[in-house]
């Protein structure tokens, strides 16, 4: 407002932001009774509010201050008027945060100048034909219809304001029509909806953002009595949308079985004893029940059947018997073939839905009515997703356990679940899945890729229902059986005379089922029923650190204890796995030779976090050869220790030979850029990972990560240790270190690593100084003969969130972009190339950076005298996205 920019600004109620101005004026901070203090508060009026004639700002002035209270408020009016039709309010007070923002604060701000109504109707229809007069009534009609104003609002729709104006809703955050806002299910105003109507607003309107009609919204959101405004306004009653509803399209009746939507799937027996007992109805059923005396049985029979197939899907079986008796038929398909029960399989979640499948299945459906190309039965469904409750119920009313499906198309397989989706899904999950066609084998189907810690894991009570009621086994049943961690299951199989030993499609036995899936249980219970060892390695048990199991499987012939995968050995997976007492077992009673990727995996698990579990690190160091020179995974293991400060490891690794890469947990662009701007805690996060056997990791010296987390004196005894340096460790101890580890790392490398970039799209070692502000180490660098003219980096890093960049620059172009005076004429001084040619991706002209990050008057100075456009004068126009 103008009385913040006057720095007069009001007390922050907003019941009187207004009222106070005036206040606020006759005592600002700085004299009006003056002639400067006057024409001071007159200048800066004028600078945020134009004058349609001179003097009328001062006009305007004088009034605040005069005793005429209604010539006052005429003129805080005009204010208002001038602000809010050139869009200068903002949500910026904690008042509104909660609230409606801006819109609340507009609505505030219009009530507290206090005009009178009939004087502030005349002002809209005087005004309403003028440009700013119909932006301020657009304006103020949108904060209106945002907090449900009426009063206002009517009194702007006489004015003329748009009933069908498109508005930006604060309650839904998309832009709407003010219909569609007035029953959305954050305000459900039916009399803003009556007001709308009386002034002709279009009822079934909608927008690009908002697709849903204030109908739809209305049946789903709302109450029955803003149903029937609506339709008695002309609402379409008999409008289809298709949307992304595998069953059925949007109709006024479906969305009227949504209703209920936030409470759907989760709602449990107590609940509707609850209910019940209250005698009140779930929301949506008086509004169904509404809608369906407007439909004729015969004529609308597909809108009604629609909506009862969307009631068996959503549970509402308080809507069953509505939707029967207006003509909707238990076993009639929808056009692509659904029918209720399938529906109603096809939406269960952990059993939700089985009281629906009963009560659908008491009133006559048929339980082995499939889908017509696939032949799905709702039992196919119900257990491709492991649901029990609804498996037992379809199983107790007759269904056949043993039906076939084939043909399983993209648009049928989506009745599946996501069990069943194909995309990246390995070829030997693919062929089993492909090779399902009895309920028994779509239960024990497990597709562990498709699993999260956001989902539920898929369980396999429902084979064993399906067992238990006498399906027919196939080849492969228990090596399948074994995805699941079930005892009973697998015992359940077992009993029925099923080979231990067969494998299932992939020729994948039952006991690497279970050792590929984690289900260590189920060991005991397949090597007591004879199964070989055959094809199975110990890595899995080793990982999941059970000593007691690896101890089962050796001692039933298991013996390969010292044998490798093509992963790692049995000692590092131990290790991996954070069980020291299996690792030590392993070498001492087992004789577990040593590797390096053993000490490798101790290490980056988190031996050293520790420093009771030194007795085990010596264990492990005592079975390595005298002799051995360490590689790549026990620099690894030192690098890993250095940047964590884990002291002691530190000392008994620096004992060892070592003359490997270090790999660090650095892959991806995001990856790079927080290395290079200097994030240790990013890089912590990713070593939790097991990152040492991923081949697209980085390699470097040790050094790196040793500096990267910021220990330098470590970093000095792997100097004196014999470890080299490398140009990525320059790069880091540029970020942080004082120009007397530059100076140390710098005589240890050759000149070309001196001054070389370590990654085509990574900076200089001068180019880090300078966009670091490393003065001292810019002046060193350029003082060994450093290339001040060196070409920006072939390309910018950026994560995915393009957050904090690494733009390309040249030396110059940094300083210019830091606006570093001091650093710019270090390198003038060298011969530094004032238009130098910017990088080939979003790089940028020391002129446009200069221009984009508003520094031009470091270019107009006599030191950078013949800076120049580029001669494409198209690159100009990008100047602002290439500075950042």
């Amino acid at each position: 407002m103008l009385s913040k920019e006057l720095n007069i600004e009001p007390n922050s109620t907003s019941k009187e932001t207004m009222s106070r101005m005036r206040l606020a004026i006759i005592s600002p901070n700085y004299s009006l009774t003056t002639k400067a203090g006057f024409n001071r508060a007159v200048s800066k009026a004028n600078r945020i509010m134009p004058e349609q004639f001179d003097g009328q700002n001062a006009d305007r002035i004088k009034a605040l201050i005069s005793g005429d209270p209604l010539e006052a408020k005429m003129q805080e009016f005009q204010l208002f008027a001038y602000q809010l039709s050139n869009n200068l309010i903002e949500d910026e007070d904690d008042e509104f945060v909660d609230e409606n923002g801006k819109y609340t604060k507009i609505v505030e701000i219009f009530r507290d100048i206090g005009l009178p109504q009939a004087v502030w109707k005349d002002l809209f229809s005087k005004t309403r034909d003028q440009p700013t007069g119909r932006a301020f009534i657009e304006a103020l009609f949108e904060a209106a219809v945002n907090t449900q104003t009426l009063d206002i609002c009517e009194t702007l729709l006489e004015a003329g304001a748009d009933p069908d104006k498109i508005i930006d809703t604060w309650a839904m955050g998309c832009l709407s029509r003010p219909p569609q806002l007035s029953m959305d299910c954050r305000v459900g105003d039916v009399d803003l909806a009556r007001l709308l109507i009386r002034f002709g607003a279009g009822i079934d309107l909608v927008t690009e953002e908002d697709i849903e009609t204030a109908l739809f919204k209305a049946c789903k959101e709302c109450t029955a009595e803003a149903v029937q405004v609506l339709v008695e306004a002309g609402s379409d009653i008999m409008r289809m949308d298709w949307n992304d509803n595998l069953l059925t399209p949007d109709s006024a009746l479906t969305n009227a079985v949504d209703a209920d939507w936030r409470m759907a799937h989760i709602r449990d027996e107590e609940d509707e004893e609850e209910l019940a007992s209250s005698g009140r109805d779930l929301p949506g059923l008086k509004t169904l029940r509404y809608l369906l005396t407007l439909y004729d049985q015969g004529r609308h029979h597909d809108l009604i059947q629609d909506a009862f197939i969307r009631a068996a899907a959503e549970d509402r079986r308080d809507m069953l018997m509505d939707l029967v008796e207006a003509g909707a038929c238990i076993n009639e398909r929808s056009p692509e073939g659904h029918t209720a029960l399938i529906a109603a399989a096809w939406r269960s979640y952990q059993g939700s839905s089985s009281r629906m499948v009963k009560m659908l299945l008491d009133l006559g459906a048929e339980v082995d009515l499939a889908m017509p190309d696939s032949n799905l039965t709702a039992l196919h469904i119900a257990v491709a997703e492991g649901d029990e409750k609804v498996t037992k119920v379809l199983v107790a009313h007759g269904a056949d356990i043993n039906a076939i499906a084939d043909n399983t198309g993209d648009e049928d397989r989506r009745l599946l679940g996501s069990q069943f989706e194909e995309s990246g899904v390995s070829a030997d999950a693919l062929c089993e899945m492909n090779a399902c066609q009895t309920p028994l084998q779509f239960a024990l189907f497990r597709n562990k890729a498709k699993e999260s810690r956001y989902t539920t894991s898929k369980q396999g009570g429902a084979a064993l229902a399906l067992i238990r009621a006498g399906a027919a086994l196939k080849y492969g049943d228990v090596a399948r059986a074994c995805c699941f961690d079930n005892i009973d299951l697998l015992r359940e199989i077992l009993s029925r005379g099923a080979d231990v030993n067969e494998g299932d499609l992939t020729g994948r036995s039952a006991l690497q089922t279970c050792l590929e899936f984690g289900n260590v249980n189920l060991v005991g219970c397949l090597l007591e029923a004879g199964a070989s060892l055959h094809g199975c390695q110990l890595h899995s048990v080793m990982k999941s650190g059970r000593r007691d199991v690896v101890e089962m499987l050796i001692k039933h012939g298991g013996g390969s204890v010292s044998g490798n995968d093509a992963e790692c050995s049995v000692l590092e997976a131990a290790a991996s796995s954070r069980n020291w007492d299996l690792m030590v077992w392993l070498m001492e009673t087992h004789h577990v030779p040593y590797d390096q990727g053993a000490l490798c995996a101790a290490v980056c698990s988190g031996i050293g976090s520790e420093r009771g579990n030194g007795d085990y690190l010596k264990v492990l160091l005592r079975k390595r050869p005298d002799d051995m020179i360490g590689g790549d995974m026990e620099a690894t293991a030192l690098g890993y220790a250095a940047f964590h400060h884990q002291k002691w490891v530190i000392k008994r690794l620096l004992k060892l030979k070592i003359n490997g890469r270090c790999i660090i947990p650095v892959k991806t662009d995001g990856d790079w850029l927080h290395l290079a701007n200097g994030h240790p805690r990013i890089m912590s996060w990713a070593y939790e990972k097991q990152f040492w056997r991923d081949p697209d990791m980085a390699q470097c010296s040790v050094l790196v990560p040793t500096i990267h987390g910021s220990d330098w004196k470590t970093a000095q005894k792997l100097l004196e240790a014999g470890f080299k340096p490398d140009r990525l460790c320059l790069l880091m101890a540029i970020r942080r270190q004082p120009v007397g580890a530059i100076v140390e790392l710098t005589n240890r490398l050759s000149r070309v690593d001196r001054f070389e970039r370590a990654r085509n799209d990574l900076d200089t070692p001068l180019q880090a100084a300078v966009r670091y502000r490393r003065f001292d180490i810019a002046r060193f660098l350029l003082f060994l003969g450093a290339d001040a003219n060196a070409p920006a980096s072939e390309g910018l890093i950026v994560d995915n969130d393009w957050s904090d960049p690494i733009f390309p620059r040249t030396a110059l172009q940094a300083a210019i972009e830091n606006a570093d005076e001091k650093m710019v004429d270090l390198l003038l001084k060298v011969g530094a190339d004032v238009n130098s040619s910017p990088g080939e991706d979003s790089g940028a002209t020391a002129l446009q950076i200069a221009a984009g990050k508003g520094h031009m008057d470091m270019v107009k100075s006599p030191a950078l005298d013949g800076i120049t456009e580029p001669e494409d004068r198209d690159q100009m126009h990008f100047s602002d996205s290439r500075t950042g």
